[in-house]
């Protein structure tokens, strides 16, 4: 799934993430873990702290939309994602961990 971008130290979801989000397939998903990430730019503790806002922020309009989803979010600070690399690594990602019967 394309990766949800952000701006230079923000969480807030653009038109275009919305967009992305909308076109995530998660009608079976039971169960996702959603991944935060940012650039080098900042210090580790804004760094960090960013990459759990942006997760949260993915992870709480996944729920408006899907609310008997299983969510849980992740902040990996400036770890590497390399579908990120278009957005210099301010993005956050998704992986389904189960599916429904």
């Amino acid at each position: 799934m394309q990766p949800v971008s952000f701006q230079l130290a923000s969480n807030v979801l653009s038109a275009k993430s919305i967009k992305t989000l909308k076109a995530w397939k998660l009608q079976n998903a039971k169960q996702v873990i959603i991944y935060g990430y940012a650039s080098p730019e900042g210090s580790k503790a804004l760094n960090d702290k960013l990459t759990k806002k942006r997760a949260a922020e993915v992870g709480a309009w996944l729920k408006k939309t899907w609310p008997n989803l299983s969510i849980k979010t992740m902040g990996l600070g400036t770890t590497f994602n390399r579908l990120c690399k278009p957005f210099k690594n301010r993005c956050a990602m998704i992986k389904i961990v189960s599916v429904k019967k």
